[in-house]
């Protein structure tokens, strides 16, 4: 039987990470741990990109940001990279001088009880 429904798309994702006693002296190793993470676990049908790596040195945090299917991929990608993390976030990202499309404000006021 053939299947005509649309792919899903990615939706990018915010990983929170629970910080080490030492802090996060080596994000460019944390980074590579999860890019082979997710490339280790992407399938044609379960793509996960890992994209970047945010450090803010000034509060000993460090964000990580993944495009995946579902957050339960991010989250596997995660796991089996040894990164402990608080939660896993799906995130609207802008390059600049872009406009946020409607679909995703409306999502997001519904999502954090704004009104229309």
């Amino acid at each position: 039987m053939d299947d005509h429904r649309p792919a899903a798309m990615p939706t990018r994702f915010l990983v929170e990470l629970r910080a080490p006693a030492l802090g996060f002296q080596d994000v460019g190793e944390l980074a590579g741990r999860a890019a082979s993470a997710a490339r280790e676990v992407t399938t044609t049908d379960a793509p996960v990109r890992f994209l970047r790596a945010v450090s803010v040195p000034e509060d000993g945090s460090c964000l990580l940001v993944f495009e995946a299917l579902d957050a339960a991929a991010v989250e596997d990608v995660a796991r089996r990279a040894l990164i402990d993390f608080d939660r896993v976030t799906p995130v609207i990202t802008l390059a600049a001088g872009l406009e946020m499309p409607r679909e995703a404000i409306r999502s997001g006021q519904s999502q954090q009880g704004g009104s229309t």
